[in-house]
């Protein structure tokens, strides 16, 4: 029995689709991105030195204090002195003296 081949007549008609509308993507949206961008990749790097450190063992932070030289030690009696001076002489500001008898000599 021979085959019987069906033969369309006429051409199908071209489905005209409008093109899909363009996504405007707003400054907000794509401020928004960025710093979830930067918080997942954030988050991905702690949890990778983690898993390092887990493996290889924590990392051990050593700082070393250099001795204080005695040749730049001054006495707060020699400070007192010194701010004294220089609230006498109505000329100079002596706040960066204050501050150094502060730091230096425990005053409130």
């Amino acid at each position: 029995m021979p085959r019987k081949y069906r033969v369309k007549s006429s051409q199908p008609k071209p489905i005209n689709n409008p093109p899909p509308p363009a996504t405007q993507s707003s400054l907000g949206g794509s401020i928004m991105g960025n710093i979830l961008t930067g918080m997942t990749f954030g988050a991905g790097s702690s949890l990778g030195h983690r898993a390092v450190d887990g493996v290889m063992g924590n990392r051990k932070v050593e700082v070393e204090s250099t001795p204080t030289n005695e040749s730049n030690y001054v006495p707060c009696e020699k400070l007192f002195d010194m701010y004294h001076m220089c609230l006498k002489n109505e000329n100079n500001d002596c706040k960066y003296l204050e501050d150094l008898m502060k730091l230096k000599c425990n005053i409130n």
